[in-house]
């Protein structure tokens, strides 16, 4: 599983750079966002438009670490007390199994 897994990350990694490599001049031009709330503006600096693919992209990748933390340990949690039941009915057996 962890060969197919490093596969997969490879194959995403190297198409990633082929895009990147094949579109240069895309993520080096600069561009600007902007934000109208009606009674706020707000435009940022000049940037290059990899730079917003880059820190999406890592926004998106903390968020999902931080969803998948919380998982771990509602699944840690899980299989501590799933251990201690089965601690508890393993004694409870051997004790059954001596009388």
């Amino acid at each position: 599983m962890k060969k197919i897994n490093f596969f997969v990350i490879l194959t995403v990694f190297v198409f990633a750079c082929v895009v990147i490599f094949q579109n240069r001049s895309f993520f080096l031009s600069t561009e600007s966002l902007s934000l109208d709330l009606g009674f706020v503006q707000y435009r940022s600096p000049d940037m290059q438009v990899g730079i917003f693919f880059f820190v999406s992209f890592f926004t998106g990748v903390i968020i999902s670490y931080f969803f998948s933390l919380i998982a771990r340990f509602n699944a840690q949690k899980t299989i501590k007390n799933l251990n201690k039941i089965l601690t508890l009915q393993r004694e409870k057996i051997k004790g059954l199994e001596k009388k």
